[in-house]
């Protein structure tokens, strides 16, 4: 197995290590969710998921899973969906609400609840496009 990257001056191999890591708080809410969602679900989120959840483009979210595996926090085999491991152990890990709190869902909320992106906008039916029209003219 190829070494993942520095953790704190030292190098994190193999699948099933936890790892002892500094992480920023936006990391930390992409961890607690893939390991919560995969606690829930019995496999990782896809890339998908997680930008509707954080509300944030594709590159995003790429780019953090990225990020996070070259830093040791999870492993994930490319080209294979919903592989992502993470590495941190589950009690230091932010709470499932703090995550919350960080993308601006309220306790009970649901994620169907959340637009996806683009963030939604209103629809313009044919319907109403007369009456746009109209007070467009005015």
């Amino acid at each position: 197995m190829n070494a993942r990257g520095p953790i704190d001056g030292a190098w994190v191999r193999g699948f099933s290590c936890a790892v002892t890591a500094r992480f920023t708080a936006k990391q930390g809410a992409y961890l607690s969710f893939i390991s919560h969602y995969a606690k829930l679900h019995g496999r990782s989120p896809s890339e998908a998921e997680m930008q509707r959840f954080f509300m944030v483009s594709p590159p995003s979210v790429h780019q953090m899973v990225m990020t996070l595996e070259w830093r040791g926090l999870i492993t994930r085999q490319p080209g294979v969906a919903r592989s992502l491991r993470v590495l941190v152990a589950a009690d230091q890990l932010p709470s499932l609400d703090g995550v919350r709190a960080h993308v601006g869902l309220v306790s009970g909320s649901s994620l169907s609840a959340r637009p996806a992106w683009p963030r939604s906008r209103p629809s313009l039916s044919v319907e109403k496009l007369p009456q746009v029209v109209a007070d467009a003219a005015e």
